[in-house]
């Protein structure tokens, strides 16, 4: 059922991509959407699409890449903070 899913999405990508690509499409001209952005979202939803038909089976590949991405923005939340100078509070003053 996942696996189904999961091809019906990949399926709709190269749809939504086809249709970024048509300069002559008047619901992108109406709404005056940004391509660029559009484009960049649908390469991080087919990157995890990808990742997810390459882990395991079912669920558990769903499961495990959503594990792996919340590990992975802590890890990097983390970074930032050890990156970021150290202030002093009233009490670390002498």
């Amino acid at each position: 059922m996942l696996s189904q899913d999961l091809r019906v999405l990949k399926d709709d990508l190269v749809v939504l991509v086809t249709e970024l690509a048509d300069p002559s499409n008047a619901l992108l001209a109406e709404n005056e959407v940004e391509h660029s952005e559009l484009i960049c979202g649908i390469v991080d939803v087919k990157q995890r699409l990808e990742k997810i038909g390459k882990v395991k089976e079912g669920r558990g590949k769903l499961v495990n890449m959503m594990l792996c991405e919340e590990s992975r923005h802590a890890s990097q939340n983390e970074k930032v903070k050890a990156r970021e100078p150290h202030r002093l509070t009233h009490h670390d003053t002498r």
